[in-house]
Formats: C-alpha cells, sequence, structure tokens
C-alpha cells in the first residue's frame, strides 16, 4: 500500500491524474518479486487510464483474503469493448502481457470496461511467488 501510494503521487504531479486508494490495512507482501510485479502493473494500468480514458481520477482498491492480494484499478473513463480489445493483439498488447505474467505466478486478472462506462481491471494474486509449471 505504501509503494502504491508513493506512485500516485507521482502519477498526480506528473499526469494530472488523482488517484484514489483504499486499502483494508498495510496489505503487506513478503516475496519482493510480487511487490515488483505488482506494482509495475499498476502504474502500467495507471498510464492506460492516462493515455485511454479520458478521465482526471482513478480508483485502487488493496485487500489480501486467503493468502492473496486483490486489487482493483477502477476508472469512470470512456472504457471499451472487451472482447474486441483482448481480441486483438496488438490493441490489447499491455493487458495480454500484464494477464500473463501475473498467471506466470499463480495469479489472475479480470478486465470489465463498458463503452462510456469506465474500466475496471481486477487483479488476484498469491502473496508468494508460486511458479507455475511449464508446458512440453
Amino acid at each position: 500500500a505504501e509503494a502504491i501510494r508513493w506512485l500516485t503521487a507521482q502519477m498526480e504531479q506528473q499526469h494530472r491524474l488523482t488517484v484514489y486508494v483504499q486499502a483494508t490495512d498495510d496489505v503487506p507482501v513478503p516475496d519482493e518479486d510480487v511487490r515488483v510485479l505488482l506494482f509495475q502493473i499498476v502504474r502500467e494500468l495507471l498510464f492506460n487510464v492516462v493515455k485511454h480514458a479520458g478521465v482526471s481520477e482513478a480508483f485502487i482498491a488493496l485487500s489480501r483474503a486467503d493468502h492473496h492480494i486483490h486489487i482493483e484499478v477502477t476508472d469512470q473513463g470512456s472504457g471499451f469493448d472487451v472482447a474486441a480489445v483482448l481480441g486483438d493483439a496488438v490493441q490489447s498488447h499491455g493487458l495480454l502481457h500484464t494477464r500473463h505474467r501475473l498467471e506466470l505466478i499463480g495469479g489472475n486478472m479480470r478486465v470489465e470496461s463498458k463503452i462510456g462506462g469506465g474500466t475496471r481491471i481486477i487483479l488476484n494474486c498469491p502473496l508468494s511467488h508460486q511458479p507455475q509449471p511449464e508446458n512440453e
């Protein structure tokens, strides 16, 4: 939560994006690799808000349950057609890359959006790195 709050201050200063953070507690993540990955993902999602949503506010909710961290990044911006965007590898490269990176450590990502109705990205990730077996 502390790193996310620092990031939100940077987004406000550099991009005039006000980000409101709601955290149930400090939501400590003991695994450094997971902390770094989640920070990078949240930063990328906030950049997407700046580039595509057409709004000056975003919301982040952090919680912890059953050895997982749950992060939601939400905006009330222009939204998009999820099926169309995720079906286009060029247009959705960042989101698909994010999903893949989370899956590699046992996490997942859900994208909810509606044209004219904003976007919500839900991340669910184990608190410690759980390497997934590679397909042979």
